[in-house]
């Protein structure tokens, strides 16, 4: 398994579970796709459901989402629980203890619901 990591400022260490930059992956997909991963680590890719579960079932992680728009502005939000129940419950998304300056859409929106499917998700660029 090949996976793209990511260091911020503070040398800590992330790895990507989706990354979104130009449109040149078709994130409009089965739930096959979104369970096993898909795109190119070096472009635009989405990590696959099973394997998000994988890390995160023994404990809740760190979350953070990284945003910039056309323009250049940024803005991140940073969840200090992210979890993602295993396929038998749809891959449902638990999070919580925001901080950040981007809004705290997931956990107010999507918090307990099945997010990681046919590209409900498209906006993020997570590390």
């Amino acid at each position: 398994m090949k996976v793209y990591c990511d260091v911020d400022s503070k040398n800590k260490s992330w790895i990507v579970i989706q990354r979104r930059m130009d449109g040149s992956v078709n994130f409009n997909r089965s739930w096959a796709d979104y369970k096993a991963g898909f795109g190119n680590v070096r472009v635009e890719f989405w990590f696959g459901n099973e394997y998000i579960y994988q890390l995160t079932k023994d404990k809740p992680r760190e979350l953070r989402i990284d945003m910039e728009t056309f323009d250049g502005r940024k803005g991140y939000a940073l969840y200090s629980a992210f979890s993602v129940v295993s396929e038998s419950g749809k891959y449902k998304l638990h999070v919580g203890g925001y901080t950040g300056d981007a809004g705290d859409d997931l956990e107010s929106y999507h918090n307990n619901q099945s997010a990681f499917t046919k590209g409900a998700l498209l906006f993020l660029k997570i590390l």
